[in-house]
């Protein structure tokens, strides 16, 4: 499992505090990059993983185009470069 926490201004100018549960990795991605695409300025984003402490992700890597697809073409080329 894999929760996002994120802190940032909504496109209103409301600061808030939002979490995302149960989602995989490359759908986290993507819903922060639907944020930023809808107007939202992150000031922290922090992926939790399972008994692992909290990675800070950059929030200028999300510039709000989705990366689902590259994540699967990604995937089955180092899955076919493996086989």
């Amino acid at each position: 499992m894999v929760v996002i926490e994120l802190i940032g201004k909504s496109p209103l100018g409301a600061h808030c505090k939002h979490a995302y549960f149960e989602l995989s990795f490359d759908q986290c991605i993507d819903m922060i990059n639907q944020l930023v695409r809808g107007g939202w300025l992150l000031e922290q984003i922090q992926l939790y993983e399972l008994d692992r402490q909290p990675i800070n992700l950059p929030v200028e890597a999300f510039d709000g185009q989705p990366i689902t697809d590259t994540f699967r073409r990604l995937a089955a080329q180092w899955q076919e470069a493996l086989s």
